[in-house]
């Protein structure tokens, strides 16, 4: 019987075959993806030899092999001869430019332990995904199901674990993908809508193959499916008296001017009527081919709301794509809150964190609303407001767990000595003030990210992304202050236990015994305090692992208040960038499917 894995469940590999290889496989048909195993040192980095794909089925000279099928990618690997420097075994699978939700399968499965993990329901548009791993713990290898995703695709993940461009290029497909054909037959005719000055603001045309290239799969609500179709049919009714192929299409290409996007997000649609025909709006018809013009006319105010109609939807739903992309990351981490509160608790101030963990629900349900729809004025301004509490209360819990902190150098100036106790209580406040201003931290970066998605001025995010860097150098150097007094009392504490020579000399020579007995108690009581001075220095709850978290947890959030500005730009860019939808109908007029396309040629 298999039992089904969750997300972030990790337990031991108890069933181990006595001799043989440890099998594992990945099941991801129908899509012509890539599969393959990594092997990753202690620092999470990409072992030299450690990688097998269908290029390299054979890695760390054997130890690790695997057989590919149409679908399916099954590996052996015989733990016994991987090498200790390797920590990790990655299992991946991804394809660059093709999400891989879009595979009807995606399995993990262990027939030895009777186990199997499943993450598609819960990705989105990652281009490669780390389905799970094995990794070495004091009592043996264990598993961990992960379904990480990376809509960065291979790019993203490789380089992130410090594979070379040499290995990047194992993870390519074998068998290319043919592409489809480039050409457009010259019978295909554009319907166009042009603006007072003769400028493109909306077209509508039979979608041809090449349509399909550098598009993305939309994953619509029923009801945006439903208003889609709709408005798809209202225009293509309305074109048709000019294009007749249009009725009989089942595919149709709708595009999105710059002009218009711009207008449509400041509250108006660049539609309108005058009294003469130049002033107004215009229609034409053109060949898609050559782009040579059919002809021109002028619409009626009737028919400009059936037009506003389908420009308003189709924007509507490019934004929406545009929030899904970038949000759908910000979704996962605020979904993991919940389940992991237990142990929030047990590493910050429970109290302090209460209303920022309030005001993350509240970033999480605008995040929702916007995966699925546009937000009305009531509703944007609500979000905002939301965002700027939850700033605000981030930086008060931020300043309040940082003073402390600030003057740890002083304290340590001013402390003699340090007694093992008094070491542990400092690791344990220091680390609860540190959490608990990690913590605030990450929400304030997440309030920002949305605060970006509801159109926040760049000197705005600019004074935020400051203000944030100034509290993330405090923490830094609060860590390296700590690390230096424990270090300090780490080293006096060690001269300090160092067996003395010629100790009670005098005495030795009229108590031997004595002083044997006494010695002995001596060492022994020295290697006691040594032993609890290690593991206060080297466990895993001791100080210098401690301290490594935080440095790492310091550097991510440096490279999210980074990312804050490229994430502002590039959204920016894809709202003001032409947009088209690609919408594939049934005879009814239902939307079967449907694809975005960024950056279209708009005649």
């Amino acid at each position: 019987m298999t039992s089904s894995l969750i997300a972030g469940q990790r337990q031991s590999l108890p069933n181990l075959p006595a001799n043989g290889p440890l099998r594992a496989a990945l099941e991801f048909g129908p899509l012509n993806l890539t599969a393959g195993l990594i092997g990753l040192d202690e620092k999470k980095k990409f072992c030299h030899g450690a990688v097998v794909t269908e290029r390299q089925p054979l890695g760390l000279g054997g130890a690790l092999r695997a057989t590919f099928g149409p679908g399916r990618a099954d590996f052996e690997i015989d733990l016994e001869r991987v090498p200790t420097t390797v920590r990790r075994l990655m299992f991946v699978v991804g394809r660059d430019g093709l999400p891989v939700s879009q595979a009807k399968e995606l399995r993990w499965t262990l027939p030895s332990e009777g186990l199997s993990f499943n993450p598609l329901s819960a990705l989105h548009l990652e281009q490669a995904v780390i389905l799970g791993e094995f990794y070495r713990h004091a009592a043996g290898w264990r598993l961990a199901a992960l379904g990480q995703g990376y809509e960065g695709g291979w790019t993203e993940l490789l380089q992130r674990h410090g594979v070379t461009e040499a290995i990047q290029e194992l993870f390519a497909p074998v068998t290319p993908v043919p592409s489809p054909s480039p050409s457009i037959t010259p019978e295909v005719l554009t319907w166009e809508v042009h603006d007072g000055q003769g400028k493109p603001l909306l077209t509508l045309r039979e979608a041809q193959s090449l349509d399909l290239r550098d598009s993305k799969r939309l994953t619509l609500s029923a009801a945006q499916r439903a208003e889609l179709g709709l408005a798809v049919q209202g225009a293509v009714k309305m074109a048709a008296g000019v294009v007749p192929a249009l009725l009989n299409a089942n595919t149709y290409h709708l595009a999105l001017s710059k002009e218009m996007r711009v207008a449509m997000r400041q509250g108006g649609t660049l539609l309108k009527t005058g009294v003469k025909h130049h002033r107004g709006v215009t229609g034409a018809v053109r060949h898609a081919s050559n782009g040579k013009l059919i002809g021109t006319g002028s619409f009626k105010p009737a028919h400009l709301a059936r037009v506003a109609n389908i420009a308003t939807i189709a924007f509507q739903i490019a934004a929406v794509v545009t929030a899904q992309y970038y949000l759908h990351n910000i979704n996962q981490q605020l979904q993991t809150i919940d389940r992991k509160l237990d142990d929030l608790q047990e590493f910050v101030e429970t109290q302090a964190t209460g209303r920022l963990i309030a005001g993350l629900k509240g970033i999480a349900r605008n995040v929702k609303l916007l995966e699925s729809r546009s937000l009305d004025p009531d509703e944007r301004a609500a979000a905002l407001g939301d965002v700027l509490g939850l700033i605000r209360e981030a930086e008060s819990q931020a300043a309040q767990h940082e003073l402390p902190m600030a003057n740890l150098d002083a304290v340590f100036k001013t402390k003699d000595q340090f007694k093992l106790d008094d070491a542990k209580q400092s690791l344990l406040k220091h680390g609860k003030n540190m959490n608990t201003a990690l913590f605030a931290a990450w929400a304030n970066i997440q309030a920002l990210q949305l605060g970006i998605h509801l159109g926040w001025a760049e000197d705005r995010l600019t004074l935020h992304q400051e203000d944030l860097v100034r509290s993330l150098e405090i923490l830094n150097r609060a860590t390296d202050v700590f690390e230096k007094g424990l270090s300090r009392f780490d080293a006096e504490a060690r001269a300090k236990n160092a067996p003395r020579m010629a100790e009670n000399f005098h005495i030795g020579k009229m108590f031997p015994e004595l002083v044997e007995l006494l010695n002995l108690i001596t060492r022994k009581k020295r290697k006691t305090c040594d032993q609890q001075r290690e593991t206060f220095r080297a466990s895993p709850e001791g100080w210098v692992s401690t301290l490594d978290f935080h440095r790492q947890m310091l550097a991510g959030l440096h490279d999210a208040v980074q990312a804050l500005r490229q994430d502002q730009v590039e959204i920016e860019r894809q709202r003001k960038a032409p947009v088209a939808l690609v919408v594939q109908t049934n005879s009814a007029g239902e939307v079967l499917h449907a694809f975005m396309q960024e950056d279209p040629v708009v005649a």
